[in-house]
């Protein structure tokens, strides 16, 4: 890193990531579950996704047990709330996949403003 001198941009990517995710978790606190559940796939979309035949492919590589957590909630409060969203036609839900079908209605789930054909718990 020194010799190409890469050091600053690293330290400056590592920063700016720490800053990202403390913006995230405290954004969770204040939101409901089905909003946390949604910001947390948003995330994972904006971060890891990629395009597939459906929408923005999300290969999870955790169990969902994990993105319950991330999402600071039980397995057993996350995935009627993933179904929920499956059932909206937001996401599409697989083995170890998440594909988002629809970014748009995905980001106002996110923000905890509801949609009529949108149910939340």
């Amino acid at each position: 890193m020194e010799r190409h001198r890469l050091a600053d941009t690293v330290y400056q990517l590592a920063v700016d990531r720490m800053q990202e995710i403390e913006r995230l978790r405290a954004d969770l606190v204040s939101l409901t579950p089905a909003a946390r559940i949604a910001r947390v796939v948003l995330h994972l979309a904006m971060e890891i996704g990629r395009p597939g035949n459906d929408g923005i492919l999300v290969e999870l590589g955790i169990p969902r047990d994990e993105l319950a957590v991330m999402a600071a909630m039980s397995r057993s409060v996350a995935v009627p709330l993933l179904s929920q969203l499956q059932g909206a036609g937001i996401l599409g839900l697989g083995r170890g996949r998440i594909t988002v079908r629809d970014l748009g209605r995905l980001r106002i789930a996110a923000t905890g403003r509801v949609e009529p054909d949108y149910p939340v718990m």
